[in-house]
């Protein structure tokens, strides 16, 4: 009979498993992870990942529950230091950076309608830190004027700038190479200069 788990091992044996995932989607898609599979890149019985997760699916909602803490991570650490329209330049480059480096987690995470959305506390939370980290970004551009529900507004506006620009370059319409002036984070800057134009003149 297999050893009971406490919560440390099974935190770290997740972890494992959900880091074989994304190195199987990185190298091969979707369609590359299966649970077997990921049992093959850990070297261990095929069974194994059942003991964690009961699922394909559940495995694949921890990656993209991962995906969501890191992404917020990234943005929160942007945020650290000050200025009311520079903190909004970082928080695009690193967003982009981070889409960038986790490319193929990054479109796992944006997965047409799951009903784990919904049901999972985990990615909710996860989800709300990355909102919250934009917010903060559109708190500072607005300054004092901004209301709470103001600068979440702005916020989800950031995101939806960002994750459109990087849809419109994953599927091939924006060269990074060619089109600099038109990567999501440039766009960004452009739209975040011309707000914070217009509040200082009102």
């Amino acid at each position: 009979m297999p050893k009971a788990l406490n919560d440390a091992v099974l935190a770290r044996v997740r972890d494992r498993l959900c880091h074989a995932a994304e190195c199987l989607l990185a190298g091969g898609g979707p369609g590359a992870v299966s649970m077997r599979a990921v049992a093959a890149k850990l070297e261990v019985s095929s069974m194994t990942p059942y003991r964690y997760f009961e699922s394909k699916e559940a495995m694949m909602n921890a990656v993209r529950v991962r995906g969501f803490e890191r992404l917020a991570k990234v943005l929160e650490a942007a945020n650290d230091t000050g200025g009311a329209i520079e903190p909004s330049a970082r928080l695009g480059e690193a967003y982009v950076t981070f889409a960038s480096e986790h490319a193929a987690v990054y479109r796992v995470m944006f997965e047409a309608w799951q009903a784990a959305d919904l049901t999972d506390s985990e990615l909710v939370i996860a989800v709300a830190r990355v909102r919250s980290a934009l917010a903060s970004g559109g708190a500072r551009v607005l300054k004092a004027r901004s209301s709470a529900r103001d600068a979440a507004l702005v916020g989800d506006f950031f995101w939806a700038t960002l994750h459109g620009g990087l849809a419109l370059e994953m599927a091939g319409k924006i060269s990074p190479a060619v089109d600099a002036d038109r990567r999501p984070a440039a766009v960004l800057n452009v739209i975040v200069r011309g707000l914070a134009d217009g509040l200082v003149e009102a």
